[in-house]
């Protein structure tokens, strides 16, 4: 930083290219209990941000707040008066010499008292109006102030549009904007990511963000490179029959059973095709979009018990499964053998606002209360991102939008008849997906 500093004086760097940032921090053992995944990144600002010209100034309750490493890369520290002396780090009997009636008063390391000024500049010596006094002074001193000003803040908007955001780079599907960059986040489902698990509250976005992957996958593909299943018992997704890709829509236990059949079947199909000497394109990608699974699997039987094994094999079979469920009881719910398969595929997943008190759910990380669309999301090897998603409407048929998509496939694509419409050719093979 002192060769920085010196290059701004010299004309080379820019005038806020050397300029120290001074970071304030009001009670700290607050600010670790509302956000604990900020620990790590400020025990690295404490301990190597001098040499980028970044200070830290902080308050807390009691020395215990700061861990060991953080306290020791402050420099200066000072006490103030403590309600227990014992707790003092520059001894019992120096803490018991603070008076009680003396607001400011404290003592350094050396044992010397100190008292600090109250921060007001317009002449009066009291407590009473500070906070007017500070933000009045403040005004003052950014009107009359020439230089480089520090950068906003960036925040995450509460509502982000689909058609506000950039297409994806690639194949994937644009799921919203980062909070450090506020750059697109991207799901490739074709590609590195292969399955998706987001658990959330009711009204925290769940639904909507499968509509969005929907509607991404229909802007990104064409009906011979990709078909939708929809597992749906509340019918929340229904509009999705107005895609232009074919979708099979599914509300009912018995439907459940078929599509599972059908999709169990298709994975077997394609393994050996694969297997084949001759092996041929296996077919269009099937996306099988679940939402409140915890409702379908909540039964004495699970009808979906199956796609357990779809998700193992869905790398070679070109199924992928994009599964939302209630994030309470997720603890317990680990056993499941379709979340248990999500977790060894490796899967991203998307946790959305949830009770702290459930204790942690994926990875070491627990359900937060967050906006809705808001939530952290989670890839291997990689740090959790929180993300605003992007709200998606619902799908208009072809003639409320205005034409320009074919027919959609609705009533026949549900019943068993209609295979060959949505993507799963019946084929007797007679042994179960475990054989294959």
């Amino acid at each position: 930083m002192a060769d920085a500093r010196e290059r701004c004086r010299s004309g080379v760097l820019s005038a806020d290219g050397g300029a120290d940032v001074l970071l304030a921090i009001d009670n700290w053992g607050a600010l670790l209990r509302d956000y604990d995944e900020l620990s790590e990144d400020l025990t690295n600002i404490a301990t190597g941000g001098l040499q980028y010209g970044v200070h830290i100034v902080a308050s807390a309750g009691r020395w215990a707040e700061l861990r060991p490493a953080i306290r020791e890369a402050f420099g200066t520290r000072l006490e103030l008066r403590l309600n227990d002396p014992m707790e003092s780090d520059f001894g019992r009997r120096v803490a018991e010499s603070v008076p009680v009636d003396a607001p400011g008063r404290g003592v350094t390391p050396d044992g010397l008292h100190f008292q600090l000024a109250i921060p007001r500049l317009d002449g009066t010596a009291r407590i009473v109006g500070l906070g007017d006094a500070v933000a009045a002074l403040a005004a003052s001193l950014s009107e009359r102030w020439t230089g480089p000003s520090a950068p906003p803040v960036r925040m995450l908007p509460d509502v982000i549009r689909r058609d506000e955001l950039p297409g994806p780079s690639g194949s994937g599907t644009v799921l919203g904007v980062a909070e450090l960059t506020l750059a697109p986040v991207e799901l490739d489902l074709a590609g590195a990511d292969q399955h998706l698990l987001a658990l959330g509250d009711p009204g925290s976005g769940r639904t909507g963000l499968l509509r969005a992957v929907a509607q991404g996958l229909a802007e990104r593909f064409t009906p011979d490179q990709a078909r939708i299943v929809v597992i749906d018992f509340r019918r929340g997704l229904q509009d999705l029959e107005h895609l232009s890709l074919p979708v099979t829509f599914v509300s009912r236990p018995p439907q459940v059973a078929a599509a599972l059949s059908d999709l169990r079947e298709l994975v077997i199909s394609r393994l050996r095709a694969l297997d084949a000497d001759d092996a041929t394109p296996v077919g269009p990608a099937v996306y099988v979009l679940v939402d409140d699974y915890d409702l379908i699997a909540g039964a004495s039987v699970n009808p979906l018990a199956g796609l357990g094994d779809v998700i193992f094999q869905g790398r070679d079979a070109d199924v992928h499964v994009v599964l939302a469920r209630a994030s309470s009881g997720m603890a317990r719910a680990m056993i499941d053998p379709v979340l248990s398969r999500l977790a060894e595929t490796g899967a991203p997943a998307l946790l959305l606002s949830g009770d702290p008190h459930e204790g942690p759910l994926l990875r070491g990380v627990r359900a937060e209360p967050l906006p809705p669309g808001r939530a952290r999301f989670l890839r291997r090897g990689l740090r959790p991102v929180l993300v605003q998603l992007a709200f998606a409407s619902p799908t208009q048929a072809p003639e409320e939008a205005g034409g320009g998509r074919p027919a959609p496939i609705s009533t026949a694509a549900r019943s068993r008849g209609a295979e060959q419409a949505s993507g799963y050719g019946r084929q007797t093979l007679g042994r179960p997906l475990t054989d294959a």
